[in-house]
């Protein structure tokens, strides 16, 4: 057990790579409150949660590739290699930095905006309201966020190069595929009569179940199934 987890040697390469993405945490921290702050006087005063979100939440899809894109590099990649830590151990710091920091970083950006707005600017509605009202509404967007960034953390250990671009390539293949057995279900399922006669109630409930299965598998697949591909895609990469 101590071999493929230990604690002390976990925290180690977690402080290890935060030190060494330090840069990458800033450059992103510095480009996103920029662009907030130029939206907030292009919009007369009013830093808006539907601008910073969509641009906060592009930063943290792509973070993997940001952090990770040469963990296989035949020269830079040697280095994260020779980590003395377990296969398991660099695949929970990889997580970890996806996951909960980098999101965290973002989340911490926008609560000191909204901070600086409320004593720059302040208005009748209480801090604490508007930030839980934005926070909330985020946190609606976070699972479709987390499937998102699913596929580039499979992406940035899958291939060795064009890491970014093979992955938006599968990404244009899977909704091709998506839209295609779409149309194929709404022709075989006779949908179309069913959106005009709604009277089917036998057809709307065996569409309820087929879609709450299909929701089911798909979160299954995205994001537990491809973390769970993209951890042995980094043991092929140790071997």
């Amino acid at each position: 057990m101590n071999e493929i987890f230990n604690l002390k040697r976990f925290l180690m390469i977690v402080q290890t790579e935060t030190f060494s993405f330090r840069r990458h945490y800033l450059f992103s921290s510095v480009a996103v409150a920029a662009f907030a702050v130029i939206s907030f006087f292009l919009s007369n005063g009013n830093l808006d949660g539907d601008v910073f979100g969509p641009v906060a939440s592009v930063v943290i899809v792509i973070a993997p590739f940001m952090l990770y894109n040469d963990v296989s590099h035949k020269i830079k990649g040697v280095r994260y290699t020779m980590l003395p830590a377990s296969n398991m151990e660099k695949w929970l710091a990889f997580w970890l930095q996806c996951i909960v920091f980098f999101p965290l970083v973002m989340v911490a950006i926008w609560l000191l905006l909204r901070g600086v707005e409320s004593l720059v600017f302040p208005s009748d509605t209480t801090l604490f309201r508007t930030l839980f009202i934005g926070l909330k509404a985020s946190s609606d967007r976070l699972i479709w966020l987390i499937c998102i960034q699913s596929i580039s953390m499979l992406g940035v250990m899958a291939f060795n190069r064009l890491k970014w671009q093979k992955t938006l390539g599968v990404i244009f293949l899977l909704q091709l595929l998506v839209t295609i057995l779409g149309v194929f279900f709404f022709k075989c399922f006779g949908l179309r009569e069913f959106a005009i006669d709604h009277e089917s109630v036998n057809l709307f409930s065996s569409i309820h179940w087929l879609g709450t299965y299909c929701k089911i598998i798909f979160y299954a697949i995205f994001p537990f199934g491809l973390w769970v591909a993209s951890f042995f895609k980094l043991q092929e990469q140790e071997l």
